[in-house]
């Protein structure tokens, strides 16, 4: 119920997508033309989700606040041939809140197979 209200933030320029990292962490992203507008989209969406779970007698932690993670500058490097990242390195750059200890405790717990 809490993520829902996340995804009313979204308005018709800025659509705010909400995943999975591992549970209980989930990582907000949108996807829009205007830098102030993206962030402030993200804002109301965490807001929202904080509102939500603390009015339900929960927890709500922020890991880290909305950030930039592209511009035009980089989109013109890669549009210049220039090689982008490989996709662990992208991973760990889109969670800098976990250090090693963390994530390997992450890798540590047991998946459940539907198998």
């Amino acid at each position: 119920a809490a993520l829902q209200e996340g995804f009313k933030a979204s308005k018709e320029e800025c659509e705010v997508k909400i995943n999975l990292v591992a549970h209980p962490l989930f990582v907000l992203t949108c996807v829009c033309r205007d830098k102030q507008t993206g962030l402030a989209t993200l804002d109301d969406a965490i807001e929202r989700i904080k509102v939500s779970i603390e009015s339900r007698k929960g927890e709500f932690e922020l890991r880290s606040k909305p950030e930039v993670m592209g511009s035009e500058e980089k989109h013109e490097e890669s549009s210049e041939g220039e090689e982008s990242e490989d996709e662990e390195g992208s991973e760990q750059e889109a969670m800098p809140d976990l250090d090693q200890a963390q994530l390997d405790e992450l890798m540590k717990k047991k998946v459940d197979e539907d198998d």
